[in-house]
């Protein structure tokens, strides 16, 4: 039944894209600092992070929600999107046909490897898809498995003659070292913005460990405070931002943004948290 659904919703999107985008990404339209999602809220701090003369990765673009939003400040031209499951990477290419989609995964090697889909309860999540085809999430019934060709990001960005990334998403539930091991050189030379979804869920290591290493590449480590709505600078153990409990909620923080040292960043998080105040508060 899965299958059938997937298929039908793909040959929907082929036949009506701009209807699909419409009803899909409605939500984004409405989006602001006094109607802040309960996951994503990250969302809002794109427009701080691109401009006309950037480039956007979605590395993990999924159904797209990141790549919808970038196009709202940068060309879709200037849009790269990265999804290895096959059925989401086709619905990309004709709903973003002006934006530079790619069938694959980002590690640290240049490869063929098995990527898992789990099924949850029954139903099938596309969204948690992992590289970790040993990891098991709770309550998982099944798993489809899958090939995917796998790059590294410094090897892409050679082969392409790619500068000025701006901002870089990843989200590739528990394979984020890998993929950030395959890239530091360009995070290096090109020092773009990153934000990188990283749960302990996945790691039987302290998450703080990989945090250190890509602060280690020349990088403060922030997140979006849900209390006061603010970028703030993580001194905390990451852990105690993911409690069970707070799971799917704003208060639980998956999203880590990394801003690098010595650029206009050091000064410009003040200025971002007071937009956001003076957003907040009608002004």
């Amino acid at each position: 039944m899965n299958h059938l659904k997937d298929f039908l919703k793909t040959q929907l999107i082929k036949v009506f894209p701009s209807a699909y985008k419409k009803r899909h990404y409605r939500f984004l339209e409405n989006l602001n600092w006094n109607n802040i999602p309960a996951e994503e809220g990250e969302l809002l701090l794109m427009p701080y992070f691109l401009n006309d003369n950037t480039l956007f990765f979605d590395i993990g673009a999924n159904t797209g929600i990141y790549t919808s939003f970038a196009q709202k400040f940068i060309p879709g031209e200037s849009v790269y999107a990265f999804e290895p499951i096959p059925e989401l990477y086709t619905r990309l290419k004709y709903l973003f046909r002006k934006s530079n989609i790619y069938k694959m995964a980002f590690s640290n090697e240049i490869s063929e490897k098995q990527f898992k889909i789990p099924s949850i309860c029954g139903k099938e999540f596309k969204s948690r898809g992992t590289l970790n085809v040993s990891y098991k999430e709770n309550d998982e019934t099944k798993s489809r498995v899958i090939d995917v060709s796998t790059d590294t990001i410094d090897s892409f960005v050679k082969k392409k003659n790619i500068s000025k990334i701006g901002f870089v998403k990843i989200d590739v539930e528990g394979h984020e070292l890998q993929v950030i091991e395959g890239g530091i050189e360009t995070l290096k030379e090109q020092k773009p913005v990153l934000q990188i979804e990283i749960e302990q869920r996945h790691y039987q290591r302290n998450i703080s460990e990989i945090i250190d290493f890509i602060k280690d590449a020349g990088y403060f480590c922030y997140y979006l405070d849900p209390k006061a709505w603010i970028l703030k600078k993580l001194e905390v153990d990451p852990v105690s931002l993911q409690k069970e409990d707070h799971f799917k909620t704003a208060q639980y923080i998956h999203n880590f943004i990394f801003l690098p040292v010595n650029t206009k960043w050091d000064s410009a998080v003040s200025s971002i948290n007071q937009d956001i105040r003076l957003a907040r508060s009608g002004n």
